[in-house]
């Protein structure tokens, strides 16, 4: 588990929809994720929306680090997944309720929408004003690189379709390493977070909203301030599970379904 990578992605996500709430930095609106998408409202079936999905890939220190010695530097890769998304509600036999993302085959149009999203990222994370992207900021040393490239179909590479995928290596702070104190008289590891990614913690406690991704912070943030080890994240109940299989006439075509299992 790396705190610094999860609060860099956290970052990005509050950055690029404002903490869930208006005015919006993107066309995307509040339909920012970490790591995967999700499906909408009932009401909104078969809507084709702007949508941003926002993972880490690669993460690689710089220098060999002793064991004890001071914090290094990483680079790491944020993926920003810009997509213009359509979903699909099917009910199974069961009465399980399965939800199918669907992506459209681009054209010029939606290669614009496309194109004005990208701009809408980059001015986000470098706006002076927003206080996330101040947090983002004070996380991120330095940009090493941006690259911007196609998505397409894996099963045929043939089919582009209205998907663009940022990928942008930054420099950040190594986690804080744990350190000594006296507790009662006596010697006690204590761990800690780098102050950068304590300010967003803060922040995002402050300006709670109540939704899943503050709550899981807050549950993080707490137990790192009581010096305990972060062995054991709370981490909220399964809702949804998703599957990909391969349909069509020969087989190739990738369908996605997620199967939500409601509040039970």
């Amino acid at each position: 588990m790396s705190m610094n990578r999860l609060a860099l992605r956290l970052a990005t996500v509050l950055t690029l929809n404002n903490n869930f709430r208006a005015p919006w930095p993107t066309s995307a609106e509040d339909r920012v994720f970490d790591s995967r998408n999700r499906p909408p409202q009932r009401q909104h079936e078969n809507e084709f929306r702007p949508e941003i999905v926002v993972y880490t890939t690669d993460d690689e220190g710089e220098q060999p680090m002793e064991p004890h010695g001071p914090m290094g530097m990483r680079n790491v890769d944020i993926m920003i997944e810009c997509a213009v998304c359509g979903w699909k509600f099917d009910e199974t036999a069961a009465g399980e309720l399965i939800a199918n993302p669907g992506y459209t085959e681009t054209d010029d149009q939606l290669e614009a929408k496309l194109d004005a999203m990208e701009q809408q990222v980059r001015f986000a994370l470098r706006n002076p004003l927003s206080q996330w992207a101040g947090h983002w900021g004070a996380m991120v040393q330095q940009i090493n690189s941006w690259t911007s490239g196609r998505w397409a179909d894996e099963a045929d590479s043939r089919t582009p379709l209205a998907i663009r995928v940022l990928k942008i290596n930054v420099r950040i702070c190594d986690d804080a390493p744990p350190r000594v104190e006296t507790v009662d008289g006596a010697p006690s590891i204590v761990f800690g977070v780098a102050r950068s990614v304590q300010g967003l913690l803060d922040a995002i406690v402050a300006d709670a909203q109540g939704g899943e991704p503050v709550e899981y912070v807050a549950d993080i943030a707490a137990m790192l301030s009581a010096g305990g080890m972060p062995t054991g994240v709370t981490l909220p109940p399964l809702k949804t599970v998703s599957v990909k299989t391969r349909s069509g006439p020969d087989g190739r075509a990738p369908v996605e379904s997620e199967i939500d299992f409601g509040d039970d």
